[in-house]
C-alpha cells in the first residue's frame, strides 16, 4: 500500500475520470446526433 495515495488523491481521481467520461459522452451524443437522430 502507498502511503503516498490518500483519500484526497483517489478522489481528485475519481473526478478526472468523471470528467473525461462525460466530456466522452458529449462527444459522443453531439456527433452521433449529427450521423443519426435517436427516436
Amino acid at each position: 500500500m502507498n502511503d503516498n495515495y490518500t483519500v484526497t488523491d483517489m478522489l481528485a481521481d475519481a473526478i478526472k475520470a468523471l470528467i473525461v467520461v462525460g466530456l466522452f459522452a458529449i462527444v459522443l451524443s453531439t456527433s452521433g446526433s449529427f450521423a443519426a437522430v435517436p427516436i
